[in-house]
């Protein structure tokens, strides 16, 4: 905060005000859903899963021009609420995998948006890269409750 006041970098406009919200919202929701896949095991990430993303993804979708478009930022261009929602649209992916979960309703436009994301070059790049395709994490990570 003492940075962003010394140098100007609050935001001005009510874009800039929902554009550094939604950056903020994206942290918390992953946040926990990190501490939660450590701490709370399978079972509260599954009904995390279940219960608490489809409401978000109801919001976000919208945001996100239901997987037409990506986010507008003050550019126009990829901004990083895109690689903060796709880094973690495709952690929930994953989880939905291992645990045999059905994307709900809600995530209708997450595909597409995933995509429009994957296509941009820079983008491609590195998830064509080496680097991506090592462990997500060490090999000993795993669910509380593994």
């Amino acid at each position: 905060r003492h940075v962003a006041r010394k140098y100007n970098l609050y935001p001005t406009s009510m874009p800039e005000h929902r554009f550094m919200m939604l950056s903020e919202e994206i942290k918390d929701y992953d946040g926990y859903f990190i501490l939660q896949s450590y701490v709370g095991g399978r079972d509260v990430i599954a009904q995390f899963i279940k219960e608490g993303v489809p409401n978000k993804l109801a919001i976000w979708g919208k945001i996100a021009h239901d997987g037409n478009a990506l986010i507008d930022g003050p550019d126009g261009k990829i901004n990083i609420l895109d690689i903060k929602l796709y880094c973690f649209l495709r952690k929930v992916k994953f989880a939905q995998e291992e645990l045999n979960i059905n994307p709900s309703a809600q995530e209708g436009w997450v595909d597409a948006y995933m995509k429009l994301v994957e296509d941009v070059p820079e983008v491609k790049a590195y998830l064509d890269s080496d680097y991506l395709h090592r462990p997500l994490n060490n090999p000993h990570a795993k669910f509380a409750s593994k």
